[in-house]
């Protein structure tokens, strides 16, 4: 089923809810539970990728109908443009963070493991007792992409609920309904 103004597809709602929990948890748990955070970082990528592919298939999410007579067109023009950038950020950084993340951990020295199963070995010297960067600039500027993107991330979420609960208690429409699969 495709989404429509009424109603989003299961597929939709499943990866917009598993992919948004995952994001938060990784907000939370962040640098205190490392192994939770890369873990979950590396696992992220597939609802991401489906995700993605979900998207380009389907088209952009249809507009939920608005309409506040306090609201000029240019307001709601602008509450659009808003909606469609921030969309697309949380798309691209839902993707970014995780490949900046393993860039940072590969060319760290660190290797990749997930939950304990290593995948990739870290690089360490002949004692086992020192982790050696493989390119510790790639490593920096990953870190760097990673720490911009994340607030970056943090500010858009923040929109996104900002701009769900304005459509459910001021517009006054089924946007929020729609998103929690309730037909109202």
């Amino acid at each position: 089923m495709p989404d429509s103004k009424e109603k989003l597809s299961y597929v939709t709602l499943v990866l917009h809810w598993l992919i948004a929990s995952i994001i938060i948890i990784l907000l939370i748990v962040e640098m205190d539970y490392p192994i939770l955070h890369k873990s979950l970082g590396l696992l992220i990528i597939i609802p991401v990728i489906v995700r993605i592919y979900w998207r380009s298939k389907n088209g952009y999410l249809p507009k939920a109908n608005f309409i506040n007579k306090n609201n000029s067109y240019k307001a709601i023009k602008f509450e659009l443009l808003l909606a469609k950038v921030s969309h697309w950020f949380l798309i691209i950084g839902s993707l970014s963070l995780p490949l900046s993340g393993i860039l940072i951990s590969i060319y760290g020295g660190y290797g990749l493991s997930l939950f304990g199963l290593e995948l990739l070995a870290p690089n360490q010297d002949r004692t086992g007792s020192l982790i050696i960067p493989l390119n510790q600039d790639i490593s920096i500027l990953a870190q760097d992409i990673h720490s911009i993107i994340s607030n970056m991330l943090i500010i858009i979420l923040a929109l996104h609920i900002a701009g769900a609960l304005k459509h459910h208690f001021i517009y006054k429409d089924k946007t929020l309904y729609r998103m929690l699969g309730i037909k109202k």
